[in-house]
């Protein structure tokens, strides 16, 4: 699977839908907004967040990185890392 960043960023965006509570940020989020903080995604719910991104972009993401991933622009390049891996 090789999808460049703006698509991955999007399918991002799209599984941050379900879980965001704040809806109008995510309209509007950069690389820099933060899942937790800024979206309202509750820390519980976040690792329903990782389980997704594992099992929409076919990857695996280790308990290590997952505190790695704090912003849309950090989950986008740990994904496009684990897929250009393969």
């Amino acid at each position: 699977m090789n999808e460049n960043e703006e698509e991955v960023r999007k399918k991002i965006i799209e599984i941050l839908r379900k879980y965001a509570r704040n809806h109008a940020l995510l309209e509007k989020a950069t690389a820099k907004t933060r899942i937790i903080g800024d979206l309202n995604v509750s820390s519980a719910r976040f690792i329903d967040v990782i389980l997704t991104f594992e099992d929409v972009f076919k990857i695996e993401i280790g308990d290590d990185e997952i505190n790695q991933v704090a912003t849309i622009g950090e989950a986008a390049a740990l994904i496009q890392r684990k897929l250009a891996k393969g």
